[in-house]
């Protein structure tokens, strides 16, 4: 994700994240649950995957593992090209 739309992320966006958790780092549906804004620096972005059951975790991933959901094909992702 570019950091124009990072930057632009808020809360109960959908996103979909490469989740670090899993050694394929599998492409994973979430939800934004947190932003702190920081002036002149990228925000940080809390997602929440898992939905609200108890497996539910916050990640707080670079801008670089996150997608737009859906997707938008305007750069390549090289964790995406490794998966296909």
């Amino acid at each position: 994700m570019l950091r124009f739309e990072w930057n632009g992320l808020r809360m109960d966006d959908h996103v979909l994240v490469h989740d670090p958790r899993s050694a394929e780092l599998t492409l994973t549906r979430g939800v934004v649950a947190s932003v702190d804004t920081h002036k002149g620096h990228p925000n940080r972005v809390g997602i929440r995957v898992g939905g609200h059951s108890s497996g539910a975790a916050v990640l707080w991933p670079s801008h670089l593992a996150v997608h737009s959901d859906p997707v938008a094909r305007s750069g390549a992702c090289w964790r995406c090209a490794g998966l296909a």
